[in-house]
């Protein structure tokens, strides 16, 4: 017969290791969890960057449509204005042409009555002439009057016929521009029309494309949201399930060699342009070098983390944590115990990068802070 003392302690022991089962099958479902919300948030972000994109070409392109436009209405403007020009030039000019033919008939007229008054003269015979004139000297007179009358109007006539040819081919000349500025005019103002509607088409475009973008950020913001509140809970129960945590020594040492290519704070995020708050700092280091851990402790998590990318969790006790980020390979696993300088991963630029370096973020009790308050000075 077994002893009541082992089947209560068959009992506890059975109790304690479903409960253990229990506690690593939630923890698994979880991640998976948090890894299904990584992959939503990915691919917003990428939807998010792309319209961003899209939205910044547009703006350029109705830039652009503006200045086309700008430039079009001032050039139907000249148009317009030359267009009056020329009319008003024609107007003198028609003016200048009418005086000209009224002249040009006057002096013709005139011509014509001298012609006939000289051939009324030579149907006189020299007998009526010589008997009409005071003197012989006055006849040879009035032949030579008529004779310079002729010659002088023949030299007018001629003078507004090339002044009238003149203000014709004038005239001529300006309707041929003032009818090919008009025809430049009309080509100006459809291209203007199009223009116009094309930048109400981008306008329409713009809209859409923010409407977008703002719904991508509110998904993103839902989802980062959730995202927090599964890493909290996901930290704490990976912290339970290690058991007893190394303490730190409080004293931390630079986890890469590398330079600080963005400060902890508020910064514009070099993929999404939008100022965001930087949670750690930014470590520009070569691609491959090996990350240490700053202090001892015990891995609460490793693996990959959405925009972090490849990342690693050490928690030190007493509310402390440290982030490593955008790792290309992990070296420790979750409930692992490091020492201080321990190497525990290798730089790289997974997740959201622009370039291999280590984001590194201190944490306490959870929130963020900066990191360069533990860092040993250079």
């Amino acid at each position: 017969m077994k002893s009541p003392r082992l089947i209560i302690v068959a009992t506890v022991l059975c109790l304690f290791l479903a409960s253990f089962v229990h506690a690593k099958d939630e923890l698994s479902e979880k991640k998976k969890e948090l890894e299904s919300i990584y992959t939503q948030l990915e691919a917003q972000r990428k939807k998010l960057s792309s319209t961003k994109i899209k939205e910044q070409n547009v703006l350029q392109e109705i830039s652009f449509i503006r200045t086309k436009i700008r430039k079009s209405t001032d050039k139907l403007n000249y148009a317009e204005f030359m267009t009056q020009k020329r009319t008003i030039e024609l107007k003198q000019i028609s003016s200048d042409l009418i005086e000209s033919e009224y002249n040009l008939a006057a002096m013709l007229k005139n011509f014509r009555g001298r012609l006939k008054e000289i051939y009324q003269t030579q149907d006189v015979s020299w007998l009526e002439l010589l008997l009409s004139s005071n003197n012989f000297i006055d006849i040879i007179n009035e032949f030579y009057y008529f004779e310079k009358l002729i010659k002088r109007d023949i030299i007018l006539i001629d003078d507004i016929k090339e002044e009238k040819d003149k203000i014709e081919s004038s005239k001529h000349q300006l309707e041929v521009k003032k009818k090919d500025i008009e025809n430049q005019a009309v080509v100006i103002r459809q291209a203007k029309l199009a223009l116009e509607q094309n930048k109400v088409d981008k306008e329409k475009l713009k809209a859409s494309l923010a409407q977008q973008r703002s719904q991508y950020e509110q998904e993103i913001n839902e989802l980062e949201k959730n995202s927090r509140q599964i890493e909290s809970l996901i930290r704490r129960m990976a912290a339970k399930a290690t058991g007893p945590k190394i303490a730190s020594t409080g004293v931390f040492v630079w986890p890469v060699e590398g330079w600080i290519s963005s400060p902890y704070g508020y910064r514009v995020h070099p993929i999404f342009k939008t100022t965001k708050f930087h949670s750690g700092i930014d470590i520009a280091a070569p691609m491959g070098k090996p990350i240490q851990a700053v202090d001892s402790g015990v891995v609460i998590f490793s693996g990959k983390w959405g925009g972090y990318g490849k990342a690693t969790i050490v928690d030190h006790g007493r509310g402390y944590s440290t982030v490593y980020a955008h790792q290309s390979r992990l070296l420790v696993n979750e409930g692992q115990k490091v020492d201080k300088g321990q190497i525990i991963g290798l730089v790289g630029s997974t997740g959201f990068s622009t370039g291999p370096h280590l984001h590194f973020e201190v944490r306490i009790n959870g929130s963020t802070d900066n990191p360069m308050k533990y860092l040993p000075q250079k």
